[in-house]
């Protein structure tokens, strides 16, 4: 928990973790935590300090961070955080006839091309599915992978594409 400690003894914490288990990958969640124990400043400090560890020792990190629901998917998330991740994934809830559907994005990935366009996805008790892209059509049936604009989009790399 958040308040169990203050901020550097979390960082001191994950710190240890890394070296007693050395990691290849490691899930943070969420930095939102991060305003109940310092100031704009110190949080950014702790982020940057994460970020570093992270990267000096090639471990792919995961962060979450809840942000505001805008039109950009990237309003509310640090420039900080931005600047210095590889990949930023956005997952956001919107209403299509009445229906609440999760729509994925992927505003950022260093150095690669990729699909900007959200798209409907689904999770259960297989994975998470990737559909169609989110057009705001009631319609839109997330695990049609059939579709073959989905198929040109996303080049046959899901399982059960043909």
């Amino acid at each position: 928990m958040p308040d169990a400690a203050a901020l550097e003894d979390h960082l001191h914490m994950v710190e240890s973790l890394v070296q007693r288990f050395d990691p290849q990958r490691v899930v943070i969640d969420s930095l939102g935590a991060l305003d109940r124990l310092a100031d704009r400043d110190r949080q950014r400090q702790a982020i940057a300090h994460l970020l570093a560890l992270m990267r000096s020792r090639g471990i792919a990190a995961l962060f979450t961070v809840p942000t505001q629901a805008t039109e950009d998917p990237l309003l509310g998330v640090d420039p900080l955080v931005a600047a210095g991740s590889d990949a930023i994934v956005t997952l956001r809830l919107e209403t299509v006839a009445g229906e609440i559907r999760r729509v994925a994005s992927v505003p950022k990935l260093r150095g690669s091309w990729h699909e900007r366009r959200g798209r409907v996805c689904t999770i259960d008790a297989n994975g998470l599915h990737i559909g169609r892209p989110a057009h705001g059509e009631a319609d839109v049936d997330p695990l049609d992978r059939e579709d073959p604009a989905m198929m040109g989009a996303v080049g046959g790399r899901f399982p059960g594409d043909a």
